[in-house]
């Protein structure tokens, strides 16, 4: 049972992580940072490495918007040019906002279902008495001893 509850805290640690989506749309001069263990390891465009935008950013309009995945609280901000230069982006944001509570909303039901099968298997365990182990790979698997 160890595996199971060991692949359950990793899951619970993940889904803490995904509390919020955030949405940005940006005009002018910008640069992405790569980050890991949260600190900044390069600026630019690495592309093997997580990004984000660099919030030190200045020559640039921006609109943001957050949206929380527990109390579905939706939080909006933008520069000044969005407000009286940039209609169209203003609404192109709205979409990918929308666009955002989908694939959330699609995303918990994938969660949900993933629950359910672990739940299940956890009761299956139980009942059976056997140990739920990931599949050894052909690396982990022992060789049979010779006698």
């Amino acid at each position: 049972m160890g595996s199971v509850k060991n692949f359950l805290e990793k899951t619970a640690d993940s889904l803490k992580e995904l509390s919020v989506l955030e949405i940005t749309t940006l005009v002018g001069n910008f640069e992405f940072v790569y980050r890991l263990d949260g600190e900044i390891v390069a600026k630019g465009t690495e592309k093997a490495l997580p990004r984000e935008i660099d919030k030190d950013s200045k020559d640039c309009s921006k609109m943001c918007s957050r949206i929380s995945l527990v109390s579905g609280d939706i939080t909006t901000a933008m520069s000044e040019k969005f407000v009286t230069d940039y209609k169209e982006l203003r609404e192109y944001h709205l979409i990918r906002e929308h666009q955002g509570q989908e694939i959330i909303k699609r995303n918990l039901e994938v969660v949900e279902k993933i629950a359910t099968t672990l739940i299940a298997l956890i009761g299956h365990q139980k009942n059976v008495g056997d140990d739920i182990e990931s599949p050894k790979t052909s690396t982990e698997q022992k060789e049979p001893e010779k006698e």
